[in-house]
């Protein structure tokens, strides 16, 4: 009976450790080993005392399953970002000792150097997909041959995914659903806030990562710097912020609007938008002028408040040569169980977003129509009469020529709809991402504003 109960225990350690990720591989196959042991001397897991002995076969035959999924996970290490989020670090190194205040540098290195110093990992931002085709990911993956196939598998935003390397990790944190999209800032600190723990559960003393999420992602260096210094008080982790000179991965330098790079940058299309915009910035990508670049922030959901708080942070890379689209409005109409609807036309909200226009071009595109409402459609069409208007005397007022109105119903019918008559199918995706091409190229070769 002590030695089943013994085997019980060994068998929720291991459990627990496999679960919590607080052990290492060598010690997992230590333990594995030991219940292979027993089980060879006539105890089984999952058993009551005088159980049948022809059970021990299946107990034997669990843990060669454990075995088998260790080698197929050999190297990574997957952390839920749904839990992380949620727990605070720990006080100390995991030995008793009391930590000392980190130490976070910021100089000019080479990230794929450092990640070759021994005890020392990387960090850095990626999407569910792992596709890592731009920027410092990109390089990243050529040089540590990394399986993005295999780490992609069951990633959500939020998740961090630590590979090793050589005695050390590369650590992907998950903070946007699609490469060509922006991450959202509540995103990327939910899955940042989980890395202090995932350190101290690697061991790692040292860590190197570019400015994250302030290059190709667009979020703000001193906010991002404030959430590092904040979360990793209290840890024993040495911080390094690689400024990588030999290539361009961000907008802008440190504290300054100066741009660093060695080659002149292609102009920017920025899509920004409610779910309308969701899966445009990746078809523009793929399908669209080879000399531009491409991206996108969507926020389903969003009102023009919603997009106009953000507008200035999100769009504060883009340029006189750039072109920031903006969709907005469709939940700006707030329909009742009755029928019955009111409108926010969000006035001062759309005096933000076209003062944008004093830095870089401005698209601004109608609402699209529903037809999932008896009244949808005229409602709507009243909505984008007034808007063009409200849209027209705010650019006389504000002296902005730098703007473009694009009527999205001049092209879009509703055959380029989804079933539920209010999102736009594959097909109207298509047709919307082709015709703010268009407008883009039409608005960089003609000088004057014709709403």
């Amino acid at each position: 009976m002590d030695k089943t109960i013994a085997l019980y225990r060994l068998e929720a350690e291991l459990k627990e450790a496999k679960l919590e990720a607080k052990t290492t591989e060598k010690m997992y196959q230590l333990l594995v080993s030991e219940i292979k042991e027993k089980l060879g001397h006539g105890a089984q897991l999952h058993s009551e005392p005088n159980s049948q002995e022809s059970k021990s076969n299946e107990g034997d035959k669990k843990a060669d399953d454990i075995v088998e999924l260790a080698k197929e996970e050999e190297g990574i290490r997957r952390f839920k970002g749904s839990a992380r989020a949620r727990r605070s670090f720990r006080k100390n190194d995991g030995s008793g000792n009391k930590v000392t205040e980190n130490v976070i540098r910021i100089r000019e290195c080479d990230l794929l150097k450092e990640i070759d110093k021994q005890g020392v990992s990387v960090a850095h931002c990626v999407a569910m997909d792992m596709r890592m085709g731009a920027g410092i990911a990109k390089d990243l993956k050529k040089k540590c041959r990394i399986n993005t196939k295999q780490l992609s598998k069951g990633a959500k935003v939020g998740d961090i995914v630590a590979m090793k390397y050589n005695d050390d990790y590369v650590i992907q944190l998950v903070t946007k659903e699609e490469s060509q999209e922006l991450p959202e800032w509540k995103d990327f600190e939910r899955t940042i806030r989980g890395l202090p723990n995932v350190c101290l559960e690697l061991g790692i003393k040292k860590l190197a990562m570019p400015m994250i999420g302030c290059g190709l992602d667009a979020l703000r260096w001193s906010d991002a710097s404030e959430l590092i210094n904040k979360i990793f008080q209290g840890t024993s982790i040495e911080i390094t912020i690689a400024m990588y000179a030999e290539k361009n991965y961000g907008r802008t330098s440190i504290g300054s609007k100066k741009r660093i790079s060695l080659q002149p940058s292609k102009p920017k299309v920025f899509v920004v938008g409610d779910s309308h915009t969701k899966g445009i910035g990746r078809i523009l990508e793929q399908k669209g002028d080879n000399s531009k670049e491409y991206a996108s922030w969507v926020q389903s959901g969003a009102t023009t408040e919603m997009i106009a708080d953000n507008i200035n942070s999100i769009s504060s890379h883009l340029g006189p040569k750039d072109n920031l689209v903006v969709m907005t409005g469709t939940n700006d109409i707030k329909w009742k169980s009755d029928g019955s609807c009111s409108i926010d036309l969000a006035r001062e909200a759309r005096r933000n977003i076209m003062s944008q226009a004093r830095r870089t071009k401005v698209i601004l595109l109608s609402v699209p129509l529903r037809y999932d409402k008896p009244d949808a459609i005229n409602v709507t069409k009243i909505y984008n009469e007034q808007l063009l208007n409200a849209y027209k005397k705010e650019a006389e007022n504000l002296d902005l020529f730098n703007i473009r109105y694009l009527e999205v119903n001049d092209f879009l019918t509703e055959e380029h709809y989804a079933r539920d008559k209010v999102h736009l199918n594959d097909r109207g995706k298509e047709v919307l991402s082709q015709e703010i091409d268009n407008c883009v190229w039409d608005f960089n070769n003609e000088s004057d504003l014709d709403f």
